[in-house]
């Protein structure tokens, strides 16, 4: 914004400066001014791009962001699953029975 205030002092300067024959392109201070103009028009398009840039990064981000959340609860989910199948498989093996099915399996193994 100061950088803005300061082109247009510099802009009041060389019209205020300029005589009315005098051709202002000819003028070094009128060179200065456009080139000055220039780069603010190169800076300011810049400034568009990179807020698109910024933008869609940030979007990307948030899209991210809940792919992981979903994927972290349904890994929780699958998790709490798998670990109730163990246990209703460890239950079933330590059941009535369960000593004498081990010391039969261990009897007739080669």
């Amino acid at each position: 914004m100061a950088f803005l205030r300061v082109v247009g002092g510099l802009l009041v300067c060389v019209a205020w400066l300029g005589t009315p024959g005098m051709a202002m392109d000819a003028s070094p201070i009128a060179k200065i001014i456009q080139m000055i103009a220039d780069l603010q028009a190169k800076i300011l398009a810049e400034g568009v791009e990179s807020q698109k840039v910024y933008e869609e990064f940030a979007e990307y981000c948030e899209h991210r962001s809940k792919d992981l959340q979903y994927e972290i609860k349904t890994g929780k989910d699958e998790k709490a699953e798998l670990e109730a199948a163990i246990a209703k498989y460890r239950s079933s093996r330590a059941g009535p029975g369960a000593s004498r099915r081990r010391r039969h399996r261990h009897r007739h193994q080669p």
